[in-house]
């Protein structure tokens, strides 16, 4: 009989995407905001993380330590890669706040020192006068109890805050 049969198949080979992630700065203070672009596919999977808010193409991540960020893209046809980016943060210290005395009577003063850090920003605003990005120590004189601040940048440009509390005793003690 030598009966023959054939049929045609096409196959058509699409291209693997070919991801890549971008981040705005590789390096960062401990939970700085790192924008992270998706390049190379059609939709994408991101890692599942807290720190970590997806929207398509892009997330936001804020790291408080060294972190690696992965995203899973797919093109049209349903081919996927996969890319990781590791984002570094800078190891920061704290700085420290120290006061001469912690209680006071009125118009009495005590001495603020300051350090671990290359600059400061002395606050409250308005109750701090004199304080420059150098100045690591200050005079107050409070009326009433008031906390007081300072906000450190090291050589980065991290930034850490330590605070104070100075109590202003009314109580007048009389001895007959």
């Amino acid at each position: 009989r030598g009966c023959k049969a054939s049929k045609e198949i096409y196959i058509q080979v699409v291209e693997q995407p070919s991801m890549r992630l971008i981040a705005s700065n590789p390096i960062v203070c401990p939970g700085d905001r790192v924008e992270i672009m998706a390049r190379g596919a059609s939709n994408y999977q991101w890692s599942q993380r807290e720190d970590l808010v997806p929207s398509g193409d892009m997330a936001i991540a804020y790291p408080t330590e060294f972190a690696q960020y992965t995203v899973i893209g797919r093109n049209r046809e349903g081919c996927a890669d996969t890319s990781t980016i590791s984002i570094n943060v800078h190891q920061v210290s704290p700085v420290k706040l120290e006061a001469s005395r912690y209680t006071l009577c009125p118009n009495d003063q005590t001495i603020l020192t300051s350090s671990g850090a290359e600059t400061y920003a002395w606050g409250p605003v308005g109750r701090v006068k004199g304080a420059t990005p150098s100045t690591t120590q200050l005079t107050v004189s409070p009326s009433r109890d008031q906390t007081y601040f300072v906000v450190g940048t090291d050589q980065n440009g991290c930034k850490t805050k330590a605070e104070v509390q100075i109590d202003v005793s009314n109580d007048l003690e009389v001895n007959p």
